[in-house]
C-alpha cells in the first residue's frame, strides 16, 4: 500500500497489517509501522463499512480521485514508458465504474410530483452522458491495449447537468421525501415498504449525482494531462460544491426514512374473494335448531332448552325436522329458547352454512334477508302430555367436514445457504393453515435478492405420524384463542423463520432470528434462535360480529400488542351464527420486489364495528437509516511536491491501494 511508504517519526505504532481486503477490511499479516495518520485512515476506512452501498462508492471514490489527482499532477506518471497516463486513469475509472454496477437503484417510480418527474429527467439526462463517457473511456483502454498512438478526445464535462440537478434539488430533498411518504396509510395495498422506498430514492438519485460528478472530476483529470490548463481550483471547488450537496441529501434522506413506518400490513382488498383474499375457519360454533326431545338419551321433553349447556343429538323424533338438515354430530352447546314455530332456509349440501336463515312467526330474522335457493322449511314445536317439546337455538361444535387445524410446523428460510425471510403469508391447504415464508438470498450491504415462496409441508391431520400438539393445533370450544402479538429481533438479526406454537390454549406467533454481518451479507446460522415471548393477557372483544366480507366500510387494524381474539361465531341475527369469525388474511405480505430486510413479524387484528374482521400478518422491516451517511472526503486535495526532482517512482497505483476495497 501506498500508506505504508511514510516514514514520518512522529506517534509511530506497531500494527500489523497486509493490505486492505475485501470490502474494506484490514487484513492482518506482519508487523509494519505506521504513524498515527496512517492509523486514523485506517479507522476511517473500518468506519465506513457499515455504509449503504452508494455512500460506500462515494468514499471510494474519494479516495481513488486523491490519488489520481497525485499522480496526474506528476509529470513524470502522465509522461513515463510509453506515456501510459491517460491508460492508467481510464483502467481505474472503469474498475470502479465496474464496481457501481452492482448498487440496486428504482428504474421508475409512479409518483405525481412535478419534482419528482424533472429530477428523474435530469437523472436520465445525467445517466445517458455517463454511458457516452464510460464507452468513451473503454474505448481510451482499448486503444492503449492495441498500441495505438490514436489519442481520443475527451469533452464530456457534465457540470451543467449536475449543477441543475443540484439547484432543483437544492431546497427540495425534503419536499421529495415527504412526497414519498404521503398518503403512507394507502401503501399496504400495494405492500410498499415506505422507508426501503424512500431509501431506494435516495440511492437512486445519489448514485446518479455520484456518476455526474465523477465524470466531471475525471474530464478535469484528462484535462489537465492534455495541457489544457492547470485545473486545481475547478476540481477543488467540484470537490466542496458535490461534498456539501451529498451531506445534505443524506440527512434529508436520513430523517425520511427514520420518520416512516417501518411495518407492512395488508389492507382490505377492493373486493373479497375467498380463496384468494381471505379463507375461513369452518363449523367451529354454528347456530343450529334442534327439538330437545333428540337431545336427551330418554326422550323426554321434560327440561328446557337452557338446561342443554352441553348437550349430543341422540336421534330424531318421528323424522321431523332433524330429517330435513344437516345433523350435529358433535357437540350441541348453549341452547335457547326463543319462539315456537318459525320458517327455515336450509343451505345446500356443499355448503359450510347449515342455514341461510330463520324467519320466526313472531317476525324476528336470524340472517340476511332474501329468497332461498331450496325449499323453505316449516317448524312447529308440540305438546306431549303436559310437557312442551321445544325446538331450541343452539351452537353446534362437530369437527367432522371443520377447517380448524393450525400448522405447528416452522416455516424457515435455508439460513445455510445465506437465504433470508422476506415475505409471508398464511395459506390453507385442505383442512389445514399453514404459515408460508417468501425467501431472498442477502447480498453484501442489505441487498436482497428474491428467490420465491418456500413450499408448504403439506399434511393432514389423520395421516399416519402426525400427531396433534406437534404437527398441528385443533380449535375446540376449550381451545380457540390466538395472541395477536408481534415480535422483532432488533438491528442485528434479521428474520429466518416464523411458526406457531401452543401456550397453555392460546395460539402463539414465534419468530426466528438469525444475525448477520450487514458489510459481508453473510449470515451467522449457527447462531439461529427462535425470540422468546410469552402469551397475551387482555382480550379483543368482537360485539355482535357479522361476518367482514358484508362490512360497509374499511376494516382497519383496531387491535393492540399483548391481546388475544377467540374465535367464535359470527352474530345471530346478522348471520345466524353460522359463520367462525375472523376470517384469515391469505393476502401476501411481501414488499415491492420481495427485496427487502425484515426483524420480525406478528399477528393483527383487522376489524370494525359490528364485523368480525380478519386475522392477518404483519412485517417488520429493517431500520436503513442507520446507514445512510455522506461521510466528507478524509482530507483536501494534494498535488505531487517532486515535479522539478529526480523522479523517485513514488506513484500511487489506484488498482493496488482503492480497488482491493471494492468487491
Amino acid at each position: 500500500m501506498a500508506l505504508c511508504k511514510s516514514e514520518a517519526p512522529v506517534a509511530d505504532a506497531c500494527i500489523n497489517i497486509n493490505g486492505i481486503g475485501a470490502h474494506g477490511i484490514p487484513v492482518v499479516s506482519e508487523c509494519t509501522t505506521m504513524n498515527l495518520p496512517v492509523i486514523t485512515a485506517l479507522v476511517a476506512v473500518a468506519a465506513a463499512i457499515e455504509l449503504s452501498p452508494v455512500d460506500d462508492a462515494r468514499i471510494k471514490f474519494y479516495a481513488l480521485e486523491q490519488d489520481l489527482w497525485r499522480n496526474v499532477t506528476n509529470i513524470r506518471w502522465v509522461n513515463g514508458v510509453g506515456k501510459l497516463g491517460d491508460f492508467k486513469l481510464a483502467r481505474a475509472f472503469l474498475s470502479w465504474a465496474d464496481h457501481i454496477k452492482s448498487i440496486s437503484t428504482l428504474s421508475s417510480f409512479q409518483q405525481k410530483s412535478w419534482l419528482w418527474n424533472k429530477a428523474w429527467e435530469h437523472m436520465h439526462q445525467i445517466n445517458n452522458e455517463y454511458e457516452m463517457f464510460e464507452k468513451k473511456m473503454q474505448i481510451l483502454f482499448s486503444n492503449v491495449i492495441k498500441q495505438s498512438h490514436e489519442r481520443v478526445f475527451i469533452n464530456y464535462d457534465l457540470t451543467n447537468a449536475t449543477r441543475q440537478l443540484d439547484e432543483l434539488l437544492e431546497h427540495g430533498d425534503k419536499l421529495l421525501y415527504d412526497l414519498a411518504v404521503e398518503n403512507e396509510n394507502e401503501d399496504c395495498e400495494r405492500s410498499v415498504f415506505r422507508a426501503k422506498l424512500i431509501y431506494d430514492i435516495y440511492s437512486t438519485v445519489a448514485l446518479t449525482e455520484l456518476k455526474g460528478y465523477a465524470v466531471t472530476q475525471v474530464s478535469w483529470m484528462l484535462f489537465r494531462m492534455e495541457g489544457r490548463g492547470n485545473f486545481s481550483q475547478e476540481i477543488t471547488e467540484s470537490r466542496k460544491r458535490y461534498s456539501l450537496r451529498a451531506a445534505r441529501a443524506a440527512t434529508e434522506a436520513n430523517r425520511a426514512i427514520s420518520a416512516s413506518r417501518k411495518e407492512i400490513q395488508m389492507c382490505d382488498p377492493s373486493k373479497h374473494i375467498e380463496g384468494t383474499t381471505y379463507e375461513q375457519v369452518t363449523r367451529l360454533l354454528q347456530g343450529y335448531v334442534e327439538n330437545e326431545v333428540d337431545m336427551n338419551e330418554s326422550g323426554t321433553c321434560s327440561d328446557n332448552c337452557p338446561g342443554y349447556t352441553s348437550a349430543y343429538r341422540y336421534g330424531c323424533y318421528m323424522d321431523q325436522f332433524c330429517a330435513q338438515q344437516k345433523s350435529c354430530y358433535g357437540t350441541i352447546r348453549d341452547c335457547r329458547f326463543v319462539e315456537s314455530h318459525m320458517t327455515v332456509c336450509t343451505s345446500s349440501r356443499s355448503s359450510n352454512r347449515l342455514y341461510e336463515w330463520i324467519q320466526y312467526d313472531g317476525g324476528r330474522r336470524l340472517g340476511e334477508a332474501g329468497s332461498c335457493s331450496k325449499d323453505t322449511n316449516r317448524v312447529y314445536s308440540w305438546y306431549r302430555g303436559f310437557y312442551h317439546c321445544s325446538y331450541c337455538l343452539c351452537l353446534c361444535d362437530d369437527d367432522t367436514y371443520s377447517h380448524r387445524y393450525f400448522s405447528l410446523r416452522a416455516a424457515t428460510s435455508d439460513v445455510h445457504t445465506n437465504k433470508v425471510v422476506t415475505g409471508i403469508r398464511l395459506v390453507k391447504h385442505d383442512r389445514v393453515f399453514h404459515l408460508q415464508v417468501y425467501e431472498g438470498n442477502l447480498l453484501a450491504r442489505g441487498v436482497v435478492e428474491p428467490v420465491g415462496w418456500v413450499p408448504v409441508d403439506k399434511f393432514d391431520p389423520s395421516d399416519f405420524g402426525v400427531y396433534k400438539g406437534q404437527d398441528y393445533h385443533k380449535l375446540t370450544f376449550e381451545s380457540r384463542t390466538i395472541d395477536l402479538n408481534k415480535m422483532n429481533a432488533g438491528e442485528s438479526r434479521l428474520l429466518t423463520g416464523i411458526r406457531f406454537r401452543v401456550i397453555i390454549n392460546h395460539l402463539h406467533f414465534e419468530i426466528h432470528t438469525t444475525p448477520f454481518n450487514y458489510t459481508t451479507g453473510l449470515l451467522l446460522p449457527n447462531m439461529s434462535r427462535w425470540e422468546p415471548s410469552w402469551r397475551s393477557s387482555h382480550n379483543l372483544a368482537l360485539h355482535a360480529p357479522d361476518i367482514p366480507t358484508r362490512s360497509p366500510s374499511k376494516l382497519h387494524v383496531d387491535s393492540n400488542d399483548d391481546q388475544y381474539v377467540e374465535f367464535t361465531h359470527s352474530d345471530f341475527d346478522a348471520d345466524a351464527a353460522q359463520s367462525t369469525v375472523p376470517f384469515i388474511d391469505v393476502q401476501p405480505v411481501l414488499p415491492s420486489k420481495g427485496a427487502g430486510l425484515a426483524t420480525g413479524a406478528g399477528v393483527l387484528h383487522r376489524g370494525a364495528a359490528g364485523s368480525g374482521g380478519l386475522l392477518a400478518l404483519r412485517l417488520l422491516m429493517y431500520e436503513y437509516a442507520r446507514h445512510v451517511r455522506a461521510d466528507p472526503p478524509s482530507e483536501p486535495f494534494q498535488e505531487h511536491e517532486d515535479i522539478d526532482q529526480v523522479d523517485t517512482g513514488d506513484y500511487v497505483d489506484p488498482l493496488d491501494d482503492i480497488f482491493m476495497l471494492v468487491d
